[in-house]
């Protein structure tokens, strides 16, 4: 429970996890790199030496086995493609490279500007 009395993760969210075994749930946000955010093709090498992550670290969520399966792939990409070639950067730019490479590894909640989040997903009343 959060400090206004709601539960966290909220149902909504455990539900849309447990529907998608073996998945990660990640927030992308669309305002700031939307040429990024809403590629459908799978982002160059070059993106890996990028800064503009379109991926938000403030919420993602899986089940033990979707992290597993997260956390290996994010490592072989921090690992083989980018310290392997010296090249540093942090996890999010891994997870968007991994996102639109493997998309169906992860389900979206798109934070779009034109449409008002009140992030549903995540909290739940105790009405």
């Amino acid at each position: 429970m959060d400090v206004r009395g709601k539960r966290f993760p909220g149902e909504n969210f455990l539900s849309k996890i447990q529907q998608s075994p073996e998945k990660t749930l990640l927030q992308v946000y669309v305002a700031s790199y939307p040429d990024l955010a809403l590629s459908q093709l799978p982002l160059s090498h070059d993106y890996l030496y990028d800064n503009r992550s379109f991926v938000w670290g403030g919420m993602f969520g899986a089940d033990q086995k979707g992290i597993e399966k997260s956390a290996k792939l994010v490592d072989e990409i921090l690992v083989n493609e980018m310290l392997a070639k010296g090249c540093l950067n942090n996890e999010q730019i891994a997870l968007g490279y991994l996102l639109k490479r493997d998309s169906s590894d992860f389900v979206l909640l798109v934070n779009d500007y034109r449409v008002h989040r009140n992030f549903e997903l995540v909290y739940q009343s105790f009405a």
